[in-house]
């Protein structure tokens, strides 16, 4: 029947759900941490990858991101996200400084991140504006502006 139009407000998820959302979370960001393994134990052979290994990408990372965004365990969540832009931004930089310097060796090994066109790394490591966005509103959703206001900061 009608309760006279009186709205409910929304129950607070339980702990089943909190843990379900930051297990989802987790496993997003375990299987970008093995993404980087594969390329690892790739480097590590002195060749290129095969064209079967996938690297990790903005959109990789952008995932990962908002999984952790959505996490209804905070501000865990948002605490993850941010130490993954952090991460993106770092292999973002190191990423220019490579295409604009050539490839850098270490060991005789191909250190290099930039894709080569095999589509391994299409999308580079530049954060763009879905990265930002996803934590400007989970900081929104979380009353941070002051976080905000830094993420905004970091755009310009």
């Amino acid at each position: 029947g009608d309760s006279g139009g009186a709205r409910r407000p929304p129950s607070s998820p339980g702990r089943a759900e909190v843990s379900s959302s930051r297990e989802a979370a987790d496993n997003a960001e375990r299987l970008l941490r093995e993404m980087w393994s594969e390329h690892e134990v790739w480097r590590g052979r002195r060749g290129k990858n095969p064209k079967n290994i996938v690297l990790p990408d903005v959109v990789t990372y952008s995932t990962v991101i908002s999984a952790y965004a959505a996490c209804l365990e905070q501000p865990y969540g948002v605490d993850r996200a941010r130490e993954l832009l952090a991460e993106l931004e770092g292999l973002a930089v190191r990423e220019f400084d490579e295409s604009r310097h050539g490839a850098k060796k270490e060991e005789g090994r191909d250190m290099t991140l930039v894709g080569d066109g095999g589509g391994r790394n299409p999308n580079g490591f530049m954060p763009n504006t879905t990265v930002y966005n996803t934590l400007l509103q989970a900081y929104a959703n979380a009353g941070n502006a002051s976080a905000a206001g830094d993420i905004l900061r970091s755009m310009i």
